[in-house]
């Protein structure tokens, strides 16, 4: 979001066709997922590029470009853009159905987010290095906000179940 890119999250339930409809409508310029739900995104879309977040040994994706570990090995360019991001830019593009219907983009700017973070902060007023397991869906705004940000900014560690199951909670 510092770079100034738009950040839009899926639900991984969601259908290919689910995800195929949010593409169309967000039109997203690269993928970062897990191997696991990298299937559903290139059947939604076979020209989006993916970045796999982590190496999976077992596939390859013909529409994977890297990982983010390879990603990571290169060397930055000095010729990098510096955009300046604004509060009233857009940071985020989140799909929710809220009660009924189908799902519908919801635009949270820098602003938006940074108040909430704010309200985060102060909620949990964090001293001294806390942990906290995260119970909530990522791709929601209230994960998004508490978690990916809000406690990751007052230097909380996060640990993040991909599934929620009461044993490995």
């Amino acid at each position: 979001m510092s770079l100034g890119a738009i950040i839009t999250t899926t639900n991984p339930l969601n259908t290919a066709a689910e995800i195929r409809k949010q593409i169309n409508d967000s039109k997203p310029v690269i993928a970062f997922t897990t191997p696991p739900l990298a299937s559903k995104i290139a059947a939604a879309s076979s020209s989006l590029p993916i970045i796999l977040m982590q190496a999976d040994n077992n596939s390859s994706f013909p529409s994977a470009l890297t990982t983010l570990s390879r990603m990571m090995e290169k060397e930055g360019r000095s010729n990098r853009v510096k955009e300046r991001v604004n509060q009233d830019d857009t940071a985020t593009l989140l799909y929710s159905s809220g009660t009924t219907g189908p799902s519908k983009g919801v635009v949270s700017s820098h602003r938006n987010l940074m108040a909430m973070v704010q309200i985060v902060l102060g909620r949990f007023n964090i001293e001294e290095e806390q942990t906290f397991i995260c119970t909530v869906p990522m791709f929601h705004i209230y994960g998004l906000v508490a978690f990916a940000t809000g406690l990751l900014a007052a230097g909380a560690t996060i640990v993040v179940l991909s599934k929620f199951e009461m044993h490995d909670m």
